[in-house]
């Protein structure tokens, strides 16, 4: 296991060699990382074998090692796909394929303060720049969720893309992005009515998706496509 690190400023990448196994078995199937900048932290999630690592930035460690089958909250051969973070709650969420659908994690005290499933496997998380909503695509079921943060109690829940890898709120959080693996599409809703506002064919194969003030980024098969916001369907103030 390897986790790479980039210097912006000076294309300098730095080679951090992790642990080969955790209790016998391989950790070789890194799935996510997320760097908390203001913790000087990353995560490094790893599946099959399912656990996640806590590297602090400043000593070049691992810090934490979070053994998610010790701890109860997974069995050997569950999948972590995904994280995300809320700094306002100092949450780490952490979205799963096999026993659990979503496990939360408080990032003081590395304490499971919530599992929860709901009726489908998560593909990603994402949550709103006001930390208000949870979004996630359920796994080749077509549908998308979107959960009260605080609560995590489900608000929503929509006909969405069957494969769908991404999903994205604009800056304000009215406007939602989901791209469709299958069909190259971009969906956008209205994250207050749930509403279709728009779906239209981009390229190939959609697997990374960011969303800017003024573009919607899109990594497919064909290349990285940059589209304007305000040539695009969007929820209304």
């Amino acid at each position: 296991a390897e986790l790479f690190e980039l210097w912006p400023a000076s294309g300098e990448v730095r080679e951090h060699l992790l642990p080969p196994t955790l209790n016998g078995e391989p950790v070789e199937e890194p799935n996510f990382v997320y760097h908390a900048c203001e913790l000087d932290r990353v995560y490094y999630s790893n599946s099959r074998n399912p656990l996640i690592w806590v590297w602090d930035t400043e000593t070049d460690r691992i810090v934490e090692t979070l053994d998610l089958i010790e701890r109860g909250d997974a069995v050997m051969g569950d999948t972590v796909y995904i994280l995300a973070r809320s700094a306002e709650q100092r949450r780490l969420y952490v979205g799963m394929y096999g026993s659990r659908h979503m496990i939360v994690i408080d990032e003081d005290t590395f304490e499971t303060v919530e599992q929860r499933d709901l009726s489908a496997h998560l593909f990603d998380l994402h949550i709103d720049e006001q930390e208000r909503f949870l979004y996630s695509p359920a796994w080749f079921r077509g549908r998308i969720f979107q959960v009260d943060l605080s609560t995590l109690e489900l608000v929503s829940e929509f006909a969405g893309p069957v494969h769908a890898r991404r999903l994205e709120t604009s800056p304000d959080g009215r406007t939602l992005y989901v791209a469709s693996y299958l069909t190259g599409e971009l969906w956008i809703y209205d994250t207050r009515t749930s509403a279709l506002l728009d779906q239209l064919y981009v390229a190939p194969k959609p697997e990374g998706l960011a969303v800017t003030e003024s573009f919607v980024y899109l990594s497919t098969a064909n290349g990285i496509f940059r589209l304007p916001r305000s040539s695009l369907a969007s929820a209304a103030e």
